[in-house]
């Protein structure tokens, strides 16, 4: 019985770490999918100064920190995603040019 419950136990704890990973080579992918002709890297220096004063008011923002940034040209349309980073779990935002943060 003692055997059982530890296979049971190691059957989970292998499913809960392949479900990890998944979750990681999702946020991956979705970095990768930021990277077309219509977007351009840029440094947060060039960021409007009302998405960085977003960034500056978001009280979960502010706590991770920015590694990448990204301009996007649709229809002479510019917005701004950002990659954040916190504790090793990637956030992706994306803004208007007013510093609004247009939700998915």
């Amino acid at each position: 019985m003692k055997k059982q419950i530890i296979i049971v136990i190691g059957i989970l704890m292998a499913i809960n770490a392949t479900a990890a990973l998944s979750i990681r080579n999702l946020q991956i992918n979705e970095i990768l999918t930021l990277v077309d002709n219509d977007k351009k890297r840029i440094t947060e220096k060039q960021l409007p100064q009302k998405v960085k004063d977003a960034i500056n008011d978001s009280e979960s923002l502010k706590q991770m920190t920015l590694k990448e940034v990204y301009e996007v040209t649709e229809s002479e349309t510019k917005t701004y995603e950002l990659v954040f980073d916190f504790g090793g779990v990637l956030k992706i935002a994306k803004f208007d040019a007013e510093g609004k943060e247009i939700k998915r």
